[in-house]
Formats: C-alpha cells, structure tokens, sequence
C-alpha cells in the first residue's frame, strides 16, 4: 500500500501548479483508503498521508524548521536571522492558504468522508501543526528582541498574517507544554504590544532628534525618512486601528497648547499620525531658523513643506487617516512659506534696481 500511495503523492506538482487535483487521482486515492479501512488498517494509510504531506509542505513550502531549537538558541538570534524567518513564515502560509488549503481540504473531504470519526480534521490537525509551533517559537524570539523602528512594517504583516491563519485554521494546535499552553493565546498580544513600543520608539527619537545641518538638496533627509515611514504606517491602518497604540511623548510647555488643539477629538492613529507630521514641521521650521540667509530659509522651509504635502496628496491612506481638515492646513501652511519666500525673493530684486544692479 505504501508504494501506491507515494506514487500518487508524488504527482502533487501538477495539483498545486493547477491549484487542483485530477478526479483519477482522488479516486485512486479514495480506493486505497476503503480498501484500508476494510482491511482494519485505515489508521497506517492516514499515518502515510500525513507524513507524504508534512514531507512536501517542510521541502517545498515551509523549508526552515525551527521546531526543536531550544530556549537558549532562540534568544541569542540576531535580528536579521529573526527578520529572514519571520519573511519565510509570512511566505509560506499566504502560499499555503492562496494555492493550497482549499483544494487540500476538498481532497481530504473527498478521500476519507465515512471512513472514521473526524479523520479528515485529524489529518488537517497534524499537517498544519508545524506552522503554529514555528510561530510560535518565532513570537517567543520577538519578544526578547529590539527590532530597528522600520521593522514595524515586518512585524504588522506578521500579525496579519497570523490573524488570517488562527481565522482560517479556527483553532490553535494542542500545546506541547504547559509553558506554550499559557503564552499560545496571548500571541497576537504580543505582536500588538510590540508594535505599539516600536511605534513609541520611532516617535521619541523623531521627538529628540536634533540636527543643525541644512541640506541643500531637494529634500531634506529626515522629512523623505519620515513620510515614507508614515505613509507605510497608514497602509497598516486597518490593523492599527484595532490595536492599543502607546501614548505620544511629552512635548514643552511652550508646545503644549497649539499640539492639543491639533490633536483633539482625533483617533488614537489619527493622533499619532498628525503629530508625526507636527513634529517634522517643526523640524523643518527650526532648520529654516538657522540660515543666515532669510531667502535661503525661506526656500529651504518652502521646498520640504511641499514634499510633505505632496507626499499627502498622492498617498490616499495617509490623506485618509490625518482627515481633510488638517490637510488642508498643510495647504495653508504651504500657501504662506511661499508667500514668504517670493516676498523676499522680490525684495531683494527690488533692492537691487534701486542700487543699479549691485
């Protein structure tokens, strides 16, 4: 039986490059399983299926098994072992749920209906065990590690992932110790709490950064950092917004007043959002302070506050979450560091018809 059987499973690359299986296929394998079961061996064929399966999703789908590092192994990972595994979790399950779990599920269903007591459950059970220890043991690292502020896009996707997988699988896999069986509830806690102190990371270091240099490019650094850092953030928002975001730092006194006014009746993204953006313009506005040149601050404040407000316009997300009312603030703001720069740019063509051109 165990010959047949594997002739069979190794013709699956036509059922996943089709995202189906041919009739005779099934049938053959739905003959083996009747004759296994009148035989009073149906347990050994499911033993077989289950492990021809876990052998083609651990070679060609989930190649990496992480499942028996130890504690100690875990925590001494770097963050870009981490960050690779994450990345290989995330593309193995989205291509085990697009190109696999439907059809494998019909196929079990088709295989073994009335051949035993929720074989077909068991067998889905087992298969998809690998994937929830595997991440399991990839949170349990996360939560010992310090992930660079940009990785927080990473570790959103993750929790998407993860969400759509205990959705999907409608279940989480026995623990294998009392220790799993307390943390595996609490995994997309974690996730969510570590993306709230990535956030708050990223914010306190923006909050804090001080830079005295004037860039005379294009565009600032520090703001094309940020806006591109902000408009990941708002493709997340759905996910964002079902999550605890941390509290925004502390500003001065001096502060206070205008960022509250901004800030009230915002949701908890929306004020973060706005305030990120709040505090690269008063980044920008301290630089400009700077030039000795009035033009030449001016032009330098001008030319970042349009690429932030462009930036706004073309990512409908961002736009979205800030609302219209504050955007249309930055227009404003963006009317008048014009103003003020052709203003001066016009006094001193003024100055120099009224001194001949010098």
């Amino acid at each position: 039986m165990s010959e047949s059987f594997n002739h069979f499973m190794s013709m699956l690359n036509d059922y996943v490059k089709g995202n189906t299986m041919s009739i005779d296929l099934i049938g053959n394998l739905r003959e083996i399983a009747m004759w296994a079961s009148c035989k009073g061996c149906i347990q050994s064929f499911v033993e077989i299926y289950i492990h021809e399966w876990k052998i083609y999703i651990q070679t060609r789908i989930l190649p990496f098994n992480i499942e028996d590092w130890s504690t100690y192994d875990v925590k001494r990972f770097e963050w870009g072992v981490l960050e690779s595994l994450i990345e290989i979790w995330i593309k193995s399950v989205k291509t085990y749920f697009e190109y696999i779990f439907e059809s494998e599920k019909q196929m079990r269903n088709e295989i073994f209906q009335g051949l035993g007591t929720d074989i077909e459950d068991i067998c889905f059970e087992v298969i998809i065990q690998d994937y929830q220890t595997q991440v399991f043991n990839i949170i349990y690292t996360l939560s010992f590690s310090n992930p660079p502020p940009d990785k927080i896009f990473l570790i959103l996707d993750l929790y998407q992932t993860l969400e759509h997988f205990l959705k999907e699988t409608c279940f989480i896999a026995k623990p294998r110790n009392p220790f799993q069986a307390t943390v595996q509830p609490q995994l997309l806690t974690v996730l969510a709490d570590k993306i709230s102190s990535n956030l708050s990371i990223f914010e306190k270091v923006l909050l804090y950064h001080e830079s005295s240099v004037i860039f005379v490019g294009p565009v600032d650094p520090l703001p094309r950092y940020v806006m591109h850092y902000l408009c990941y953030l708002c493709e997340h928002k759905s996910t964002l917004r079902k999550l605890s975001l941390p509290k925004l730092p502390s500003i001065d006194e001096d502060d206070l007043v205008l960022y509250s006014e901004e800030l009230k009746g915002q949701s908890e993204l929306s004020r973060h959002a706005i305030w990120i953006i709040m505090m690269i313009m008063s980044n920008i506005e301290g630089k400009a302070k700077l030039c000795e040149d009035g033009s030449a601050g001016h032009f330098f404040a001008m030319k970042n506050i349009s690429y932030i407000v462009h930036e706004i316009t073309v990512h409908h997300e961002l736009k979205e979450v800030i609302g219209y009312d504050y955007y249309d603030k930055l227009i404003q703001k963006l009317d008048h560091a014009k103003f003020n720069y052709l203003r001066l740019e016009l006094e001193e063509i003024i100055k120099m018809r009224d001194y001949g051109g010098e």
